[in-house]
């Protein structure tokens, strides 16, 4: 027995030169499902182990105008921005098969803004919003890798808490009113999506 284990600690050495998922390997996500709204970076750390974070950024800007006769009325001026980052530690089983499940944990940073202007005859009605997120939870999924480079990710988040802050100025000529708002969420729906991801 002795004289076995030093050839099986030389094989499973061996072993993890072949896994698909290897230490140093970056690679670059992007999700598939409703395309642009998230993108993300990873890096193995070991052969069943990857750190990540992924972001969502959503930009917003709406005016309207009034032309009449030859006067131009302003109408509703909107804006809203939001940024969402997900860092996460993820453990993959069977890391040399062609799919490889996984599962991981992960937080949530997430930051939004909000601005409007609506005319109301000789004042202009305002509004200014921030909004701050907190949170964590879990994640599962297998990729499915079309060759040492390229992967199919089908991803889910579940079982995620948040706690959100949010906070409203509203002003109207001279009157302004302030509206804080705080929310506690816990989630255990699955959210499925899929993700092409690329090594490098």
């Amino acid at each position: 027995m002795k004289r076995f284990l030093p050839l099986l600690l030389v094989l499973l050495a061996f072993s993890s030169l072949f896994a698909r998922t290897q230490p140093g390997k970056s690679s670059f996500a992007a999700r598939v499902t409703e395309f642009g709204h998230e993108f993300g970076f990873g890096r193995m750390i070991s052969p069943v182990a990857m750190v990540l974070l992924d972001a969502d950024l959503e930009f917003i800007s709406h005016s309207e105008e009034s032309l009449v006769a030859s006067t131009t009325l302003k109408g509703d001026v909107r804006s809203s921005f939001s940024l969402a980052a997900y860092p996460e530690y993820r453990m993959y089983i069977l890391p040399r098969n062609r799919v490889v499940p996984y599962f991981g944990l992960y937080g949530l940073v997430g930051f939004g803004s909000t601005s409007a202007e609506e005319p109301e005859g000789n004042c202009v009605f305002a509004k200014n919003g921030r909004t701050l997120t907190l949170g964590a939870g879990a994640t599962l999924g297998a990729e499915f890798f079309l060759n040492d480079f390229i992967s199919l990710s089908v991803h889910t988040r579940f079982a995620q808490y948040s706690f959100t802050s949010s906070k409203m100025e509203t002003d109207l000529c001279l009157s302004t009113v302030e509206d804080i708002d705080k929310t506690h969420r816990f989630s255990v729906q699955f959210e499925p999506a899929l993700y092409v991801r690329i090594y490098f």
